[in-house]
């Protein structure tokens, strides 16, 4: 289990804070299995990859921990985060594929928030964007907890749902 990886190989902050998001996703009813590559665990929401945390369990990376939240309909919140002001700080948060489209097949330009940005399937969970961050701190993981809680509202058809 990932909380296994945890506690063996993160404390303090760092540990406290992985379990933190990991608590999260579980409260979302979301599985957390062995994502299939080295150290790295994944939750999916209606059929797709949503959430992905790694712990480096051999302390060999920068970052001995990571998160990344998965944003297949970020298209359809993205004026939610504009409207909280938050559209600086989740733009220079998510993850862009450096490749150039003459370089790479899979890279397609695209726009978010105003401003142009290098997407790769291959890179980016199957032509979309994730909110990613090493070693997240405890305003980070609120903020990415947001961006979950957004995604999964989206995937189920309760963002925009009335009663």
């Amino acid at each position: 289990m990932i909380e296994d990886a945890i506690n063996q190989s993160l404390d303090g902050d760092m540990k406290n804070n992985a379990l933190s998001i990991v608590a999260y996703v579980r409260e979302n009813k979301l599985k957390l299995p062995w994502g299939g590559t080295i150290n790295t665990w994944k939750a999916a929401c209606k059929g797709k990859p949503i959430c992905f945390i790694r712990v480096d369990t051999e302390h060999n990376e920068k970052n001995a921990w990571g998160a990344s939240v998965h944003l297949y309909h970020f298209r359809e919140y993205e004026n939610i985060i504009i409207s909280e002001g938050l559209q600086d700080e989740i733009y220079k948060n998510l993850s862009h594929c450096d490749c150039s489209p003459s370089k790479c097949g899979h890279a397609k330009k695209d726009m978010a928030f105003g401003k142009e940005i290098t997407r790769c399937w291959s890179v980016l969970g199957f032509g979309t964007s994730y909110y990613s961050c090493g070693e997240p701190d405890e305003a980070m993981l609120e903020r990415m907890k947001w961006m979950l809680d957004l995604e999964i509202k989206t995937r189920k058809g309760l963002l925009f749902a009335t009663k």
